[in-house]
Parts: C-alpha cells; structure tokens; sequence
C-alpha cells in the first residue's frame, strides 16, 4: 500500500494531485481532516473530491489539529489518499452513536476478512463510548481505530463526513477487508497522576454529579481553584482523571458543562470508579516517544494512521512534533487532533484520552525500516520533581489516615467512651457504652458513673479513682460493672483528666475496654490450640511454645509403636480411649514439664529447666520404660503398648527436625529411644540427606529420572497383560537406585512433585507407542492434592491416545476417604476412560468401607502379606477376607511380590487374579515385548 498526502489550497491544486498521483488501478481510501469548521467548504471539497474520484470511499471529520508527514497544523484540510493492492474498502454512516447502533454495525460491516474498521464519531452530542461498547458486545476481536471529531477547542459544533455529505450527528465507518492487510494498534500515554485517590459516587454516563459524595464543581474548585474552574472546559482539560479499568490507565478529560454544574467528560465513568487527577510532564512524555516508535517499528509498517487527542496537543505544543517525527520516520503518516481516541486492546475496544494513537498498516510481510533518531535529550524537570513531592506526601498522608481509620475502626468496635464535668456527670457516651451498657444516651447524660456500677465492686476502688483523677493523673483499673438487664461486664479502664489553659481539671474521659469479649476470646484461642481427645496442648502450640525465648530447648517426641493395628483389631473408639489413657498417665508421671499430642499417635515432651546431662538420660529411658510397663485399661480390655522416642537439644528452629530424626532413627534400629545430640552416626546421616537431595536435584537438570516396567500377568495365562511404572534414578556411573533410596528425601526437598510429573509425561510416551498394554502409574495423595501435578496429569490425559488404558495406583494413606478432592480427582480421571487401584492394601490403614466410596476397579494386595502366605496362618486370613470383599465388589485383584511357585500357586487357587513379582518380571528401562 502507499500513503499519498494532500494540504488542500484551492480546488484546482487539488484537481492537479489527483491527476498526477492517484492511479485508477488502486484501491482507494481517502480520510478528510478539516481544521475549519465550515461546513460549506468542507461541503466544496467534498464534491471536488467526489467528480474527480466518484464512488470511492471517504470518510472524515473536523478536527482540533491535523496530522500530516509527522508535522502538525491547525485551521487547515489535509487530505489522505490510501492506495491499496489487495484490500476492499467500503464505507457506512450511522445516525446515531450509541450501544445500538454498534450492535447493528458490528452484525451488519464486519465480514470474514475484516481486518479493522475505522470510525469518526460526531465530537460533542455523540455517546462514542457506548457505540464502542456495544460494538465489542459482538465482535470483541477486530480492531476498531479513529476518533471523536473536534472544533479546535471551541467545544461548539464538530462534523463528519461519507463521500461527499456532511453530518452534523451519528459516526462513520470504513471497513477495511483484505487477506493481505498486517494491522497493529498502540498508544502512548505518561500522564502522571497526583493527589489523593477519590471515589465517583454519582454518574451517568459522561458526566460526574459528585465526587467523593461532593459536587464535581466543588471539588476541581478546591484542588484547581476557582479561577481555573470559571474557564472550564478549556482550563481543566489539561487535567483529566485517570480511572484504572482492567489494568490500563484511562484519561478523561472535560468537554462541557451542564447548566446544573455538573461535568461532560470525553468518555464514560461509573459510580464506584476510583479516580485521580492527572499532569503532564512533557520532558518525560518525550522521553517515552522512543519507546513508541519502537514499538509500532516491530512490525511490518507501510503508512501509519495517527488519532491524538486535542489535550495531547495543547499541553505539549510544538514539541509533539517530536513523537510525531518518529513515527513518520518508519512510514508515511496522517491523522487528527480529536475529543477521545479508539483503542482496541485485548478485551476488546475502549474510548481513550490524552493518549497519541496509532495504526499501522502494510500490504507487505516484510519489517519495517526506520531511520536512526538522536534521542530526546532529558532535561531534569521542576514539575516533575513537584509532582513527586506532591504524591509522596499524598502517599504518606493516605497512610496516615488509613492508619487513623483502622485506629477508630478499632476503638468504635472495641472501646467504651464517656466523657464527664469536673463534677462526674455524664455529659458525652459513645454508641458502645450504650450497647453495653443497656441504657439509651438519655438516660445516661446528666447522670454520674454509679448508674452501672457492681454492688460488689469495693467502695475503695472508687475513693482511689476520684484521689487518682482529681490530682491530675491518670487511673488505671479493671473491675466489674452491671448492665440495665443486670448482666455483669468487665472493663478495663483509663481515666484522664482534661485541663484547660490554666492547668485546671475541666472534665474527664474515659476509655474502657470491655475484657469479657477478650476472655472468651482468650479461652477459644486455647481450644484452638488444645488436642480435643487427650486435653494436651496440640502441634501448633508446640511450635508456639518451641519459638518462645531464644534458649536452646531440649524436645522429646514420642511414637506408640503399630497403633494402627489398635485401629484395626479394636477398632477406632477403643484407640480413642487408649490416646486418653497413655496422656492421663503422662500427666501423672510428668512434672514441670509440657505436655503435646501432635498427631494421631505422636506426643512430646518440652523439658524446661534441663541440661542434657546423664541424670536427665537415665530418667528419659526409664520413663519411657515405665510407660512401656504401664497396663492400660480400655473398655473392659487391658492394652500394653510399646514405644519410640527421639530426642534432640537444639535453637528452637531446629530442634523438632532433629527429635524427628532420631525418632525415625529409633524406628528404623527398633531402639527405645534416640538421643541426636549423642549420636555421630545420625549427624552424619543428616548430612547424606543433603548430599542425596543434591544428588536428586542433580538427576532432574540431567534428565537421569527415568521410568522402569514391571509386568504383571493374568494369573490364568501366566502372560503378560500391564505393566507398572516404577521410578528410578540413574547415577552419572551407571547405577540404578530404587525409589527407596530417594523418594522420600524427594519429598521432604519438595522436588516430590517433579519426580511425578516427570514419570508422567516418560511413561505417557513411551505406552503411546506401545499401544497394546494397559499401564499403570503410582499417585499418592500428596499428587491429588498438588494443583500443578493434577492439572499436569489433566492436560496429559486431554491430549493422549493411550489415556483410556492407564490405570492409576493410588497409595493408601490415612483418612484418604475424607478428602473431597479424592473422590473429585477419581471422578474426573475415570471420565477420561483411566482405571482406580489401591497399592498396598492390607497394611497400614487399610479400610473396606472407602473402597466403596472411592470407587476402584483394583485393589494390589500388600508384599507383606504375599511374600508370607504359605508361612503365616494371620497373612493367609488377611488375604482371604481382601478377596471375599473384593469378589462380592466386583473389585480385581493383583498380588504384589510373588516371588517363587509356592505363592503363584497358592494365589492362584485363591482365586486372585493377576501377579506381579520377580517369578514374572523384574523391573527394566523397557517393557518386555
């Protein structure tokens, strides 16, 4: 395309270019930008262009400056010719702008290969903003471009133009349709805003009745001045408000006055919008030129549309020629000075002010080219120094008073005022005494404080207020009142005396806080922080307990050994009752000490006034030992349990993960009890765990985390039908670690979640290919419950074909059942085709009843209790009730660990249903087919 301009003089020079350079093979587009409001030679150079060009379509409107070959002019008619190869224009006029009207014009202009539509709206009557809106309502994808037309600030009479007719109402539009056309839109603002931030509280459309709950009259008298305000608009259009709306600053400026005082702006607020003024700086406007030009440079640029705002004009004069040069430096350009620009943003179209718009055209891919600028040279301005200033100590007062709400905030909810003469009559009583009180203010003024006083509150207390205040000091007290219904209150209480300019007492005031809100508070904190089943403190007020002071803390955690298998012999109403029993015998044998039940089996002791010494050893191991000894007696049956403990002596910050080491330390050895602090060789595991950590992070950079398959086979075939997915790390020598080495250091890292994703998206591939085999991937609830390895798993699923054959093998953990996010997460996965197992069951906490809930299709019978089958009477039992449940259930079984014939056969005539083991499979980098 190429863009040819025209200043008009007379008609026959305009005769003259037409004839020298507008071509009759081109497409043709003409925009008509008349700096003077005449309407009849605006009219004249319309029918000129219209006999010597017929039929092609123009649009145009008045303007408050025209923009031509990056220079800018007032009181002339610039005529744009656009020459397209491969673009259609067509032309439309509608009456009036409004919603309407852009619903009908986005349904009837817009075809397939719009690639953006131009529109000059009549400047002063018009709702251009509303046109927009319902445009968008539409179609929110194609560009809209152009503007408000304008009267050189004069704010008396714009027109628009179609062809050869002028409106003096209504808006154009040129649709510019082509499968060729690169088009992109930008604008430039850097308005500062200044002051405090307000609020719109009445509104209609384009014009603001008040602000901040004041006439919008009163409140630009106050902030520019009166003088300002009686030259209003073209006083105050210099400073628009600025509203934020998605994110992007809007600007609108004045344009009119209503006989009510109210004001027209050039575009649309609402009641609620929060606005500021706003102030140009035109040294740091310019310095932002480059940027703009960068930025519509980045694209293919054969001519450039320019729609800016009058405002724009006025405030930087001459020196706009600067941001206008740089756009002309990369493409021919025009345009106009308007009363509000059009700006298309991702969501859709908006009504802008003060802003430079622009809009670049090319027929042609290829980038565009510009010549190298010298840079606006900064120059360090006053304004810009004052305007900081000024929003600086606005910031601060906003704090301030934000600071002074939240304190009357606090005092309103919270404080009991009253206020007396110098002879103690009530003269003044805030909302909260009287809602405490139960008196109404007029029965309270006049009267003295005695009205609510306790009959139980010592005549002395009083005698010491009255001595106190009356001496010029201040009282301090808490004590008990009596409501008008009788109901007793506390108040805590400050009384101080006011003194006039000679240092006399004049009056009193009183500031009370009403303590029994604060006492049930208080004791609802320390249920909060209580262990409902036993009565001791629970883990957050360890961790409270454990960050109070800066002393090194000695901690011991105790574990009860298997006290799931209470839960599944006893049941959990007699596990309840030994919890109770094992703290009531803390407490007995526990002195100056405190006491915590921190999960469902896990307690500990904080020793207070200790050393780490052999005499407070020695009595830690007998203690437990005495525990260990005690009969607990239940419900008619006698529990003995057994224990493990860990303890470390460390800063506050790390003393639990210590104790925790050493109890797992305890657990692993079997040992009674673990003492860190004594122990070399469990300092020194610590510091494996975080070489291993490293060595796990090492493994996800280095891709070293990879799949392993296992089969498993149909018990009746003894072939192959699944596998399952087994993670393993491949060391930088070779060596393949099991999850056991790793996974959970992996957690604890919290590089869980990658390990998961990445078994994901290396298993998904590797099945997508191998097409014949159902597989299966293990979840834990930890991955159910991690939003990222969900979504991750949801969007694998989405896009791959082997989706419907992967069966999902979640890890049984406690209270699983209760989580809602499981029996979502199961729902949704097995809407995509997948398959439910439950690993590991028969162990641990192991739960027919959820079975049910969660809806499973397998259930993989714990090692444990297949690899002991033929040995252990307990294991065959165990195993038969699992496939007596699941049968009944239609639920499929598989045996994990099966390991020789003995146990296939066995399982076999069980009636399970597949096998996985070493006798079939043993796990390798790729699946055996």
């Amino acid at each position: 395309m190429q863009l040819l301009n025209h200043r008009f003089e007379n008609q026959e020079k305009l005769e003259q270019f037409i004839n020298r350079n507008i071509p009759s093979d081109k497409h043709l587009f003409i925009q008509v930008f008349s700096g003077i409001i005449d309407k009849k030679l605006i009219q004249s150079v319309l029918d000129v262009l219209h006999t010597c060009l017929p039929g092609e379509p123009l649009i145009g409107a008045t303007t408050a400056g025209e923009i031509m070959d990056g220079s800018m002019s007032s009181g002339e008619i610039i005529i744009a010719f656009s020459l397209f190869d491969a673009t259609e224009i067509k032309t439309y006029y509608y009456p009036v702008s409004d919603y309407t009207c852009g619903e009908q014009a986005a349904r009837e202009v817009v075809t397939e290969r719009t690639k953006v539509c131009i529109v000059l709206s009549e400047g002063l009557k018009s709702d251009s903003e509303s046109f927009l809106n319902g445009f968008t309502s539409v179609r929110n994808d194609i560009v809209l471009a152009g503007g408000n037309a304008g009267d050189d600030l004069t704010f008396t009479r714009t027109f628009i133009m179609k062809e050869n007719t002028v409106y003096d109402e209504g808006v154009v539009v040129a649709v510019l349709d082509s499968d060729v056309l690169e088009v992109h839109n930008d604008y430039s603002l850097y308005w500062t805003t200044i002051g405090k931030e307000m609020t719109v509280t009445k509104a209609d459309k384009n014009i603001i009745y008040e602000i901040d709950h004041k006439p919008v009259k009163s409140v630009y008298t106050h902030y520019l001045g009166a003088e300002a305000v009686g030259q209003i608009p073209a006083s105050a259009i210099e400073f628009p408000l600025i509203k934020i709306n998605d994110g992007v600053k809007i600007a609108r400026s004045i344009i009119a006055q209503t006989p009510d005082e109210a004001f027209v702006y050039a575009g649309h607020f609402y009641d609620g919008d929060k606005v500021r003024f706003s102030i140009g700086n035109v040294e740091e406007i310019l310095d932002y030129a480059v940027d703009f030009q960068e930025s519509v440079s980045s694209h293919a640029v054969e001519a450039t549309y320019i729609y800016s705002c009058s405002v724009r004009k006025l405030f930087l004069q001459d020196q706009l020629n600067y941001e206008l040069n740089l756009i002309n430096d990369i493409a021919p350009t025009c345009g106009l000075f308007t009363y509000g620009e059009f700006f298309h943003s991702p969501s859709g179209n908006q009504l802008l002010n003060i802003t430079t718009t622009a809009l670049s055209l090319s027929e042609s891919p290829a980038p565009s080219e510009k010549r190298a600028v010298e840079p606006h040279q900064y120059r360090h301005s006053m304004l810009k120094s004052l305007t900081h200033l000024v929003n600086e100590a606005q910031l601060e007062l906003d704090d301030n008073i934000k600071i002074l709400d939240q304190y009357k905030m606090v005092l309103d909810e919270s404080s009991i005022v009253s206020k007396t003469d110098a002879q103690g009559h009530i003269t003044y009583v805030n909302d909260a005494f009287c809602k405490v009180s139960g008196y109404s203010r007029t029965e309270l003024i006049g009267q003295n404080h005695n009205i609510v006083r306790h009959p139980e509150t010592p005549a002395e207390l009083f005698h010491d207020l009255w001595e106190t205040i009356k001496s010029g000091k201040i009282w301090k007290e808490t004590f008990r009142n009596l409501s008008k219904s009788g109901e007793e209150y506390y108040v805590k209480s400050v009384i101080a005396p006011i003194f006039d300019d000679k240092g006399d007492v004049v009056e009193f005031i009183a500031a009370r806080v009403d303590v029994t809100e604060l006492i049930k508070q208080e004791k609802i904190i320390q249920r909060q922080l209580t262990d409902s089943l036993s009565g001791l403190k629970n883990r957050t007020a360890l961790f409270s307990d454990l960050e109070t002071g800066d002393e090194d803390k000695i901690l011991l955690l105790l574990n009860i050994d298997r006290f799931s298998n209470i839960n599944d012999y006893y049941g959990y109403t007699i596990g309840d009752g030994l919890l109770r029993a094992f703290a009531d015998f803390l407490k007995e044998t526990v002195a100056n000490c405190s006491l915590y039940r921190i999960s469902g089996d896990e307690f500990a002791i904080i020793y207070s006034g200790h050393a780490l010494d052999d005499r407070l050893r020695d009595h830690v191991i007998d203690h437990i030992t005495r525990l260990e000894n005690n009969r607990y007696e239940v419900e008619g049956n006698t529990l003995l349990i057994s224990l493990s403990g860990g303890i470390a002596y460390a800063k506050y910050s790390e003393v639990y993960n210590l104790a925790h080491m050493a109890l797992k330390e305890a657990k692993e050895r079997q040992s009674k009890v673990v003492f860190f602090n004594d122990n070399v060789e469990l300092s020194e595991k610590t510091r494996n765990n975080i070489w291993l950590i490293s060595k796990i992070k090492s493994a996800i950079e280095e891709d070293r985390i990879v799949p392993y398959f296992q089969g498993i086979v149909d018990n009746e075939t003894r072939q192959i039908v699944k596998y399952e997915s087994l993670i393993r790390l491949i060391e930088t020598d070779g060596t393949v670690l099991s999850p056991f080495w790793f996974l959970e250091h992996a957690k604890k890292a919290k590089l869980y979640d990658q390990l998961t994703r990445i078994m994901i998206a290396k298993t998904f591939a590797v099945f997508e290919v191998l097409d014949t085999y159902e597989f299966s991937l293990n979840l834990t609830l930890q991955d159910i419950l991690s939003d990222e390895t969900r979504m991750f798993l949801y969007d694998t699923l989405h896009s791959s074909r082997a989706t419907k054959r992967l069966v999902l093998e979640i890890v049984e953990s406690e209270g699983i059942e209760s989580f809602d996010e499981v029996t979502e997460f199961i729902r949704t996965v097995k809407g995509y085709g997948c398959k439910i197992a439950i690993d590991d069951f028969g162990t641990g906490y192991s739960n027919f009843n959820y079975l049910s809930k969660l809806s499973v299709d397998y259930i993989k019978i714990d090692g444990s209790l297949v690899k002991n089958i033929n040995d252990d009477e307990n294991h065959l039992l165990t195993v038969e009730s699992i496939l007596f449940f699941a049968q009944r259930k239609g639920i499929r079984t598989i045996a994990e660990f099966v390991e020789n014939e003995e146990i296939y056969e066995r399982l076999k005539a069980l009636g399970v249903d597949y096998s996985q083991g070493y006798l079939f499979s043993i796990p390798s980098s790729k699946p055996e087919c």
